[in-house]
């Protein structure tokens, strides 16, 4: 996973929030959200910031897929 973090660390995290754990043990979480907002469930960014969220989402996304090929095969 972390691996997949050091895509663009400003923007993708890799971990569980406590509420999360309670709920879900032994579940962690990949979110895109710019680092400043990691603990919040929303946020609001203009429109250069969100193409590069998408663009990393998409990233994280391919990269994820090529990970779990090359453990399937």
């Amino acid at each position: 996973m972390r691996e997949l973090r050091d895509l663009d660390p400003r923007y993708i995290q890799v971990g569980t929030g406590a509420w999360f754990w309670d709920q879900q043990v032994n579940s962690y979480a990949i979110q895109v959200m710019p680092k400043r907002a990691r603990k919040l469930d929303s946020v609001e960014v203009d429109g250069k910031e969100a193409r590069h969220l998408s663009h990393v989402r998409s990233g994280l996304f391919r990269r994820f897929e090529a990970m779990l090929a090359e453990r399937l095969d």
